[in-house]
């Protein structure tokens, strides 16, 4: 049984607002592999850390991110389903809080 994080990156530069949802024992790394690829240096988006929990398990980390995507399915983007769009810095702040509040 491994630590793992549920994260929220931030895709500086999409429109509209955007943030990719998902799991990671080491959501920094998964930053960088996201930003290499992206090559915000260039021009490209960037991948950038909102927001973060720290979980005991990779099933709860999981688990909260599968619940994030389902709530906003409504958002998701047609090209990947982990990434949301149109949605507020404050309004992804509620649902997470909330994603949080029902898992412990």
């Amino acid at each position: 049984i491994f630590i793992a994080y549920t994260y929220a990156m931030k895709i500086v530069g999409a429109r509209p607002n955007a943030f990719k949802i998902g799991w990671a024992y080491d959501f920094k790394q998964r930053a960088r592999q996201f930003n290499h690829a992206a090559m915000p240096g260039l021009g490209g988006l960037e991948y950038k850390p909102f927001r973060f929990h720290l979980w005991d398990t990779a099933r709860q980390a999981f688990a909260m991110e599968q619940g994030l995507i389902a709530q906003l399915s409504a958002r998701k983007h047609p090209d990947n389903g982990e990434i949301v769009q149109g949605l507020s810095d404050d309004g992804l702040d509620a649902l997470w809080i909330a994603a949080i509040s029902d898992r412990l």
